[in-house]
């Protein structure tokens, strides 16, 4: 095999993988492979339609309406407005952001526990520590039922039972009003 052999044989099968699509004029298909003669001959173009012959309609009498195919291009373009963009970007920046005890109660015993750092500190390493004690409980525990498993397991699965239903009485009882 040589070299120029192999690219013919892909350019014939380009060519005829490709469905013709033609340009205004009906001479040249678009969208097929071509040889590129201003090059080393080995690189393969693919041509395209202009931005005028994909937008641009023709109407039934062979005139030309650029007015609609200006407001064509501009409806389906495919860059965002930039002005547009650094509004949105400004307005994200100085939106306050979201915070759940903006809901809460503003004073109270509840609200205290909530919005404590050390409880929510405890409540992550509680929530890890439990993720690892379900790795040990799955290897180890082999009985069916809590009622039948060792006494360490039943410990720690009603340790974490309790800590999340007050962690969770404790957030729910913080709030003004309780559906939000």
């Amino acid at each position: 095999f040589t070299i120029s052999r192999l690219v013919s044989d892909s350019r014939t099968e380009i060519s005829t993988m490709t469905s013709p699509r033609f340009d205004r004029e009906g001479s040249t298909p678009t969208g097929s492979a071509t040889m590129d003669n201003e090059s080393s001959g080995s690189e393969l173009r693919r041509r395209r339609p202009s931005k005028e012959n994909m937008f641009s309609r023709s109407s039934s009498d062979g005139s030309d309406n650029s007015h609609s195919a200006n407001k064509n291009a501009q409806a389906h373009s495919i860059f965002v407005d930039c002005e547009e963009m650094k509004r949105k970007v400004r307005e994200n920046l100085t939106k306050p952001a979201y915070d759940v005890s903006n809901f809460y109660h503003k004073t109270g015993l509840w609200r205290q526990i909530a919005t404590n750092p050390g409880f929510e500190k405890v409540t992550l390493a509680v929530i890890g520590f439990n993720a690892i004690w379900i790795g040990v409980d799955t290897d180890w525990n082999k009985s069916d039922t809590l009622l039948q498993a060792n006494a360490q397991f039943q410990i720690a699965e009603h340790f974490f039972c309790f800590f999340f239903s007050f962690e969770w009485f404790s957030r729910w009882m913080s709030f003004r009003r309780k559906w939000d």
